[in-house]
């Protein structure tokens, strides 16, 4: 993995001296922002709950791409988290969710 905030030249070179070269520069991560969920508690398969992530910021350079929510939920008891919506770029989602008993809902943030 290349390391965040870094600018990294590649450079290809053949036989006979040709070659082509490129300039890589890998943004570093989102920060500053949290995930609020509403009601804290609810009923399966009643209760909406809203999930907020708020207060992200992407890195300062003008090439940064737009950040990108993908929301999940895990049970303790499962290996992975399961995805409550697809990424896309609204800061939020809502879901009902089943009869999971407790879960902890995550949101991963991308820019």
């Amino acid at each position: 993995a290349l390391a965040a905030g870094r600018t990294f030249v590649l450079r290809l070179a053949a036989n006979g001296g040709a070659f082509a070269q490129t300039t890589l520069w890998t943004p570093s991560p989102p920060s500053g922002g949290g995930l609020f969920v509403s009601p804290r508690e609810g009923y399966a398969n009643h209760t909406v709950f809203r999930m907020s992530a708020s207060g992200w910021e992407a890195s300062r350079s003008a090439d940064a791409l737009p950040l990108i929510y993908a929301f999940s939920y895990h049970q303790p008891q499962a290996d992975a988290p399961s995805p409550l919506s697809p990424p896309h770029p609204r800061p939020w989602a809502k879901a009902a969710l089943g009869s999971l008993g407790a879960v902890e809902v995550s949101v991963r943030v991308c820019g």
